[in-house]
């Protein structure tokens, strides 16, 4: 009898062998698990391409540089990112990812040249709403092809297409600024 009261003694007393067994499982289990997540994570993040060249082909700045007024200006930038969204679609349905973030790299260039272009004509002159107005439509309309890219590509070119629907964002925000300027309401003269 006195055998069996000191061995159960030894199994209920917690202090005895707890922490130390505790401490032994637990190392087991992270030198089984850590390397499984480390495995397990090469797959979830994939390598990302780097973005592409953001700047305007020789010829699209010869197009644009020839343009006389804001007007032409505009349709002739619109036409070459039309051109440029085009390719992307074509190019993303073919598999040609990387020629596909070209492309979208110089629709980037196109978006932010015709902004600049338009707001330097606006300091000058002022009436330029209207080409404005017609740009944020056009960026408007982009915007759910670019889209539609960004589902069809593999995710690791997704980053940057995701960066470009920003920017897309932000050039529209920009282009309707000059709408809600204090030179736009004419403050009257007292009586």
């Amino acid at each position: 009898m006195a055998c069996n009261l000191e061995l159960s003694k030894t199994r209920s007393d917690p202090g005895r062998f707890g922490p130390t067994v505790f401490a032994i499982l637990l190392a087991v289990c992270a030198v089984a698990v850590v390397p499984q997540i480390a495995f397990a994570q090469d797959d979830d993040f994939p390598e990302f391409r780097p973005t592409p060249k953001i700047e305007l082909s020789k010829d699209e700045k010869t197009t644009l540089d020839g343009q006389p007024d804001v007007k032409k200006y505009l349709r002739a930038a619109l036409d070459l990112m039309d051109a440029r969204i085009k390719a992307a679609e074509a190019q993303n349905e073919a598999g040609d990812f990387d020629q596909m973030l070209e492309n979208l790299g110089g629709f980037h260039a196109l978006i932010d040249a015709t902004l600049e272009h338009l707001n330097k004509i606006e300091a000058r002159r002022g009436k330029v709403l209207d080409t404005f107005k017609k740009y944020e439509i056009a960026l408007r309309g982009f915007t759910p092809r670019i889209e539609n890219i960004r589902r069809e590509a593999p995710d690791r070119y997704g980053a940057y297409v995701l960066k470009l629907l920003k920017r897309v964002r932000d050039n529209r925000s920009r282009a309707i600024e000059p709408f809600f300027g204090d030179s736009v309401i004419t403050e009257r003269k007292p009586i």
